[in-house]
């Protein structure tokens, strides 16, 4: 099966991670009018097609937790897409915070239409109530400002080669300040739980360049964004990192420019491979959850949102809706902290969170209406990036062709000055 949606995450060891995540994703499931107790293991039935597993095991001395939903993924698609959510308390050292969302299989790997969403919001919520790290750089889910003071822990945080996830570096150029925190929070939307976005401020942009040299700099009013383990010594290396230019930003929507970033780093942070730790736990939960399935008395059945139990012909009323979960953010996570906290203090949030997104009153109609444009646009967008990342791979192959031809030509010229003949032999 295919997967559009991953993020793997390092958590702070004196986290409450399971406890958090599996309050977290009980209110989430409530705001959908599903009533099933996220702590306790089982298999709960909604639907014939639509199936919440819970599972809790003891993996080699470590507490594991997964919560894994399989359902329709929508009303004229009966193929499931799922979604699944492992924590790992490690006894040892750093937890694990794993978010995985997968299509329909019968979707290409390319991320078109349907097999493109957006991230989950329990996502935004968690971060906002765990400390999580990608390697050494903190996760949040709100761009982050960066001040001349704290740029060496930015230049660490780039040449971590244990991230698995991008930077994203925003120009304070591209517009004023008070502007550019909405314009780069929904811009960043997309990548929530993959990456990190951090505004420079005005006095930070030169400095920064300084530091990072001509060919890793971030041109005025651009966005750049960072693979993991920048190495500034390297010739090749600032292909690597691709940056999206004023042109584009200026012309485009914030959710067009939310699409091609998270497109593009969605299939990079979805190809890279599993760590085999998590790996290895992965087949421990999968064996739980088979032996799981064997045992009739481990399905619970559960009224559906139309109030009925899986089964039933004729429904009842819609009960009383559950109210949403608040809104969690990354200052909320900051004024819970212990004393020295575990976020860097240079580290500060917007102002004001993204709403979740909440149910309207339109139609149906209305409502697929608007999905069908959407998916035309993700069309066009994914065929954008495609040409984009092939035109990166055109440039990355001249440059490996440039460079290859330097070092012939640099092995002649040593030749003729060592031996005293002439290039040509």
């Amino acid at each position: 099966m295919n997967t559009m949606y991953r993020s793997i995450l390092n958590v702070d060891p004196d986290e409450p991670l399971i406890d958090t995540v599996a309050e977290h994703l009980h209110r989430w499931i409530a705001t959908k009018s599903v009533h099933v107790p996220s702590e306790a293991p089982g298999r709960y039935l909604l639907s014939p097609e639509d199936m919440i597993t819970v599972l809790r095991e003891n993996v080699d001395g470590k507490r594991v937790f997964r919560w894994h939903r399989e359902r329709p993924f929508d009303r004229r698609d009966p193929e499931l897409m799922t979604t699944t959510v492992t924590a790992v308390e490690d006894p040892d050292g750093r937890g694990w915070l794993w978010t995985q969302v997968q299509p329909p299989s019968s979707h290409s790997r390319t991320p078109r239409g349907k097999g493109f969403m957006c991230v989950p919001s329990f996502v935004r919520s968690m971060l906002g109530s765990l400390a999580c790290f990608d390697g050494q750089t903190p996760i949040l889910a709100d761009p982050q400002w960066i001040s001349t003071g704290h740029l060496p822990d930015l230049m660490d945080f780039l040449a971590d080669d244990t991230r698995r996830g991008p930077i994203l570096v925003v120009s304070p150029s591209i517009t004023g300040p008070s502007a550019i925190e909405g314009a780069t929070a929904l811009t960043f939307r997309e990548l929530i739980g993959i990456g990190t976005m951090f505004l420079l401020e005005e006095d930070a942009e030169e400095d920064f360049n300084t530091m990072m040299g001509p060919d890793h700099a971030l041109l005025p009013g651009t966005i750049r964004t960072y693979a993991p383990g920048v190495n500034l010594d390297e010739p090749d290396d600032p292909a690597r990192h691709p940056t999206l230019g004023r042109r584009r930003i200026e012309t485009k929507s914030v959710g067009q420019l939310a699409y091609l970033l998270g497109l593009c780093q969605r299939r990079l942070t979805c190809s890279a491979p599993i760590p085999p730790y998590l790996d290895e736990i992965d087949q421990a939960l999968m064996d739980a959850e088979s032996r799981m399935e064997q045992t009739v008395a481990s399905v619970h059945l559960f009224p559906t949102p139309n109030g009925r139990v899986p089964g039933q012909r004729t429904g009842r009323p819609h009960g009383p809706g559950v109210p949403s979960a608040p809104t969690l953010t990354a200052r909320d996570a900051r004024a819970r902290l212990r004393p020295g906290g575990h976020y860097p203090p240079f580290l500060r949030v917007l102002d004001e969170p993204i709403p979740f997104h909440h149910d309207d009153e339109r139609t149906i109609e209305d409502l697929h209406a608007e999905n069908d444009m959407i998916r035309r646009q993700i069309e066009m967008f994914t065929t954008m990036v495609q040409a984009y990342e092939q035109c990166q791979t055109n440039i990355r192959e001249a440059v490996e062709t440039f460079g290859e031809q330097m070092r012939r030509l640099r092995s002649q010229i040593d030749n003729v000055a060592s031996g005293g003949g002439s290039a040509s032999g």
